[in-house]
């Protein structure tokens, strides 16, 4: 983080400065840090090649760099945008609220390269209010970047329509006849909900006994204003809200291609609701089916691993034990046929897939993040279903 010691980022104009190309060598510059300036030297990292993206009617040029100098003396990863018509340079300050100028398109970057760029705005963003899960998720993060950097992990976006461990269905709003998803029906969720609704516990990846939907109203209302967690205090999440005729039902999603296939059954549409810095440690859902997923707020990156023999394996101390993240460090560097996939606000609203049965996943929320979706039980899942067969008798 370049230019102070605030724990939130955003994008501003670097002062007196104003240049016709990305520099290609080290650059001193006067950036705002609160109410000061302070000088900082940077220079590009070797593996960052730069890219040109439009936002409306500006043109960009982006290119990772590296701080030298900065007033915590630490070398920290940052990133330059050169606006073209204007030849203003910007870059990453510490302020709030975070990010005001978009990311570049992700089809316009390495996996690689965007996992230093995500390494960067997890320590610095929202998700950095609890430190422990700053850390942890810095630890994840940067066990994926070393992956990205020697092998070929594929990042998963609209383009890509199959995989091995998940299928993109497209954007739902094609298919939604009625209201736009919110947290308000979720809300009316809570309070229709008939059964009781399990919170999550960021921490040990248990759930809590004894909390209540104010209480997760409670902490995203200090997480909202910026208030830092105690290292001891978990973060919640609420898994699993089932939808009410006042709550989520008013969407109105068709889950096609499924509802309209002979031998399959749709489970009632549910939510999941996250709070920003929540991991969810590897694991796989209920045996042999699929997971249709709506994705409608906040940043969310998924890690997707295939159900293969080998990667079933390596899944079973995590299945004879509390998950924790010497054991997910190791699973990242190890399972077979890893991919990624980042869904945003801005490029991923209403955007839907499916996760193909047994597939070993790990999300981590950038900020609060909702999305929707059902169990699915369906005769074209058989071949998964046979491995996880086999694993079982092993």
């Amino acid at each position: 983080m370049l230019g102070g010691a605030s724990a939130f980022i955003d994008w501003r104009l670097v002062r007196n400065q104003k240049l016709n190309t990305l520099p290609s060598e080290a650059l001193r510059m006067e950036v705002p840090a609160h109410s000061e300036s302070a000088i900082v030297e940077v220079k590009p990292l070797p593996q960052s090649e730069a890219k040109g993206f439009s936002s409306g009617k500006e043109n960009y040029v982006y290119l990772l760099y590296q701080g030298l100098g900065v007033p915590s003396h630490k070398a920290c990863i940052g990133d330059l945008y050169l606006q073209q018509e204007t030849s203003h340079l910007w870059h990453w300050v510490p302020s709030w609220p975070f990010a005001c100028i978009p990311l570049p398109p992700q089809k316009d970057i390495l996996a690689n390269e965007l996992l230093l760029h995500l390494t960067h705005r997890w320590v610095n963003g929202p998700s950095s209010l609890s430190s422990v899960q700053r850390e942890k998720g810095e630890k994840i993060l940067q066990a994926l970047g070393r992956k990205a950097a020697h092998s070929n992990v594929p990042w998963l976006m609209w383009q890509n329509t199959r995989s091995s461990t998940c299928v993109a269905l497209g954007s739902a709003k094609l298919v939604r006849k009625g209201e736009e998803p919110c947290t308000l029906l979720l809300l009316h969720d809570f309070k229709g909900a008939s059964v009781p609704i399990r919170f999550g516990d960021s921490l040990s990846g248990c759930f809590f006994d004894g909390v209540e939907w104010p209480d997760f109203l409670e902490q995203r209302d200090q997480l909202r204003a910026g208030h830092n967690l105690k290292n001891s205090e978990p973060i919640f999440s609420a898994i699993d809200i089932p939808s009410t005729k006042k709550g989520f039902r008013l969407c109105r999603y068709s889950l096609k291609p499924f509802e309209d296939e002979k031998e399959c059954t749709v489970a009632p549409l549910s939510s999941a609701w996250t709070l920003p810095g929540y991991i969810t440690l590897p694991h796989m859902d209920e045996p042999v089916t699929g997971l249709y997923t709506i994705h409608w707020k906040g940043d969310k990156l998924w890690i997707l691993c295939p159900a293969t023999q080998e990667n079933m394996k390596k899944m079973e101390d995590m299945r004879l034990s509390m998950p924790n993240l010497d054991a997910t460090l190791s699973l990242v560097e190890t399972l077979e046929g890893l991919k990624i996939m980042f869904l945003t606000q801005d490029e991923y609203m209403e955007f839907s897939f499916y996760l193909l049965p047994n597939v070993i996943h790990t999300c981590l929320s950038f900020t609060e993040c909702c999305h929707s979706g059902s169990y699915i039980h369906s005769f074209k899942f058989i071949s998964q279903v046979q491995s996880i067969v086999d694993w079982e008798l092993e």
